[in-house]
C-alpha cells in the first residue's frame, strides 16, 4: 500500500507571538511545548429503565485553550512578563499568532466573531530541575472562535516570510455588489486560498481593518463577502494576505 502525499505540519518551529505587528512585538522565550485548541461538547449521559447501555448526547460545545511550557528566561519582557501583566489586569487581546511553522499560524477569527480574544487564564513557575534551570506554564483561553491560516500571498525565504506580489494586488470597492481583490499573477489558489476562509490583510494602506470572509477562491480573483468595506486601491510590495479556516 503506497502513502499519501499528504503534507505533514512538525513543531520544530512553532512559537507564540505576542503583540504581533507592534514596536514591542515579542516571542515568549524558552518554549519546547505548545499544546493547539480544539473544539468538544460535553456529553450527557442518560440511564433509561430496561436498558442495560445508557444512552449519550453531546450538549454544549466549547473552543478548546492553548497550552505552553518551556524554560523560563531572564528578561523576556515581551514574551512571558507581557502575558503576566495580561494575566493581573484581567486584558482581552487579539494581537497574538501562534505559529504552527514560519508561515501558517493560528488566531482568533474575528472575521467571523467579532467578540472573539485571548485571555491568560494561568501562568505557572517550577522549582529548578537537575540542570538548574526554571521551567514554566501556562494557559490561554480562546473567547471565541479561532481559525488556522495557511493560504498566504508570501513565500518562505530562510527564516524571513517575504510577500511575492503585494504591489500585484487590487482592492476593488464594491458599488451595489460585493467587494473583490485581483491579483496580476493569478497565484491565490496554489497560495492556498479556498472557498469561505476568514480573510487578514497586512500591509494596505486602507484595508487593514476590514473583516470579511472569502466566498469565492480563483486564480486571480478573491470575491468576498463584504459589500463596500474594502476601499479601492493598488497594493503596495508589503501588502500581505492571509486566509484560514476553523479547524
Amino acid at each position: 500500500m503506497a502513502l499519501n502525499s499528504a503534507t505533514y505540519i512538525t513543531p520544530e518551529n512553532m512559537a507564540i507571538i505576542l503583540q504581533y505587528g507592534g514596536v514591542n512585538q515579542g516571542e515568549v522565550a524558552g518554549l519546547d511545548n505548545i499544546g493547539l485548541p480544539g473544539v468538544s461538547r460535553a456529553i450527557v449521559e442518560v440511564k433509561v429503565f430496561r436498558e442495560y447501555i445508557s444512552r449519550q448526547f453531546a450538549t454544549g460545545g466549547k473552543m478548546g485553550n492553548i497550552t505552553f511550557s518551556g524554560t523560563y528566561t531572564e528578561q523576556d519582557t515581551n514574551g512571558y512578563d507581557q502575558l503576566f501583566t495580561y494575566f493581573t489586569a484581567n486584558t482581552k487581546f487579539t494581537d497574538t499568532r501562534v505559529y504552527l511553522n514560519y508561515e501558517d499560524f493560528i488566531t482568533v477569527d474575528i472575521a467571523n466573531d467579532t467578540d472573539a480574544a485571548f485571555q491568560v487564564a494561568e501562568l505557572n513557575k517550577d522549582a529548578a530541575d537537575s540542570n538548574q534551570v526554571i521551567r514554566h506554564n501556562g494557559i490561554i483561553v480562546l473567547n471565541g472562535l479561532f481559525a488556522v491560516f495557511f493560504g498566504h500571498t508570501e513565500v518562505m525565504s530562510s527564516t524571513v516570510l517575504t510577500p511575492v506580489n503585494g504591489a500585484d494586488l487590487h482592492f476593488v470597492k464594491g458599488s451595489g455588489t460585493v467587494d473583490t481583490i485581483t491579483d496580476d499573477n493569478s497565484s491565490f489558489v496554489t497560495d492556498g486560498f479556498v472557498d469561505g476562509q476568514s480573510l487578514l490583510i497586512e500591509g494596505s494602506t486602507s484595508n487593514d481593518a476590514v473583516l470579511t470572509t472569502i466566498t469565492t477562491a480563483e486564480a486571480g480573483t478573491l470575491t468576498l463577502a463584504s459589500e463596500g468595506s474594502l476601499t479601492t486601491e493598488d497594493g503596495v510590495a508589503e501588502t500581505i494576505l492571509h486566509g484560514g479556516k476553523l479547524g
